[in-house]
């Protein structure tokens, strides 16, 4: 699969180790009663092809297909990147 980073709009390039992480929601029990938190945003990790900053916006396309709106939560080495998920979209086929 291909996978391709973008930030602020601007190709950097193809990126190394894609990982994406479900997390699925907890169960607590709070005051007795057991409640279902919200489900927490996905995580992922990956290597940059170019330096990163946490400020900028980045989206990374996989396969032409499908789009992550990614929010930088680290960044080690300036490429090695950690964030979430914030919005996962199918791109419509022209």
């Amino acid at each position: 699969m291909a996978y391709v980073l973008f930030e602020n709009g601007k190709k950097l390039g193809d990126i190394k180790d894609w990982t994406l992480t479900d997390r699925p929601a907890v169960h607590k029990v709070v005051l007795g009663k057991e409640i279902v938190t919200p489900k927490p945003k996905d995580l992922v990790t990956f290597t940059s092809p170019k330096p990163v900053k946490r400020k900028n916006s980045f989206t990374v396309v996989q396969d032409q297909k499908i789009e992550f709106v990614i929010q930088v939560t680290n960044v080690k080495d300036h490429t090695l990147v950690t964030g979430e998920v914030l919005e996962r979209r199918n791109k419509l086929s022209k």
